[in-house]
């Protein structure tokens, strides 16, 4: 027998742990690797989750890290204006 009170510890306890992760862990994890600051990547995955649901957020940030490299690498060759 599983007591109701137990049960809502642990989901209390899992919905705190996803929290942490979704906004604070995984985001410098992204950052370190794509090089973009955590709120340019929770934004684009928000804004990747809102246009596409899931597989848009799946995308969402490589496509992002994808356009900076692109920009930086347009801005080293051919001069900025």
């Amino acid at each position: 027998n599983v007591s109701p009170a137990l049960a809502l510890l642990t989901a209390g306890i899992f919905i705190c742990i996803q929290i942490i992760e979704n906004n604070i862990i995984s985001p410098q994890i992204m950052r370190q690797s794509v090089n973009l600051h955590p709120i340019a990547v929770i934004t684009t995955l928000a804004a990747g989750a809102a246009l596409a649901g899931i597989v848009g957020a799946i995308i969402a940030v490589p496509f992002v890290a994808f356009i900076t490299v692109i920009s930086k690498h347009m801005q080293t060759t051919h001069g900025t204006a």
